[in-house]
């Protein structure tokens, strides 16, 4: 994601598409989870788009230490941060 074939970079351009998607949407509960070769959560699902964006710019390659591609790790950590109704719709998308 700090490969700079995209300028500035590839995740500083995926910030900037997160961003721009949340603030089009702009409803609903917004969460963040990283990942790498380990998932966390970022921010808890909230209804706080400043916040989401503080934490969502806040990201760096220093917050994801553990190299790799976890995608199923972060798909679990998100759906164990979300809470009732919400899971189960989450847990019918996967």
């Amino acid at each position: 994601m700090t490969t700079s074939d995209v300028l500035p970079s590839r995740l500083e351009r995926a910030k900037f598409a997160l961003l721009d998607f949340v603030r089009k949407q702009s409803h609903g509960r917004v969460g963040l989870v990283t990942f790498a070769g380990s998932a966390f959560l970022q921010c808890p699902l909230t209804f706080d788009y400043d916040a989401f964006g503080e934490t969502l710019l806040s990201v760096d390659e220093k917050t994801m230490p553990i190299p790799g591609t976890d995608i199923g790790r972060a798909l679990n950590e998100r759906i164990g941060a979300m809470a009732g109704r919400a899971r189960t719709r989450a847990a019918a998308i996967n």
